[in-house]
């Protein structure tokens, strides 16, 4: 992880992630008592690559002390759930944000942000029920997200 100081103005920031993440031994049972051996599937939620590259700018515009960052956030493919069951199975992504913040000398500032702005959707978590219930249940990570922020200092 790093932040590099170009100017005054311009920063970037950076991070990757290496996990070399396995079961030396794991073994469970069934509900009928059988030996079930997942030594060699992968962890869950355990992605081998992760990566964040970001920019700021930093910069007065009139009256406003502004910011600008955009940043994107690489993540590998990773399971939900300790089977590996593949419908619960997080593909690699990249999520794509951006902002602008504005801060007066008054105590006043707004800004906007967008967040996953190229709309991926990704599973992030998950419950295989089949043996069960007979149903697989997958949550996804929030869709595209733009909002507003306005705020007063006194």
């Amino acid at each position: 992880e790093g932040r590099y100081i170009a100017n005054d103005w311009l920063s970037f920031e950076g991070a990757v992630g290496y996990l070399n993440a396995a079961y030396e031994e794991y073994f469970s049972r069934d509900p009928l008592g059988n030996v079930l051996d997942y030594s060699d599937l992968s962890l869950k939620h355990t992605p081998e690559w992760t990566g964040s590259l970001g920019v700021v700018v930093n910069t007065r515009l009139g009256a406003y002390d502004s910011t600008f960052r955009v940043d994107a956030a690489y993540m590998g493919e990773q399971y939900s759930d300790v089977q590996n069951q593949p419908l619960l199975k997080g593909e690699a992504h990249t999520l794509l944000n951006a902002s602008a913040h504005f801060r007066a000398d008054n105590g006043l500032s707004f800004g906007i942000e967008g967040q996953n702005l190229t709309d991926e959707q990704v599973i992030k978590e998950g419950f295989d029920a089949t043996g069960s219930f007979g149903f697989i249940e997958a949550y996804y990570n929030p869709p595209r997200r733009i909002f507003a922020t306005v705020k007063y200092a006194f």
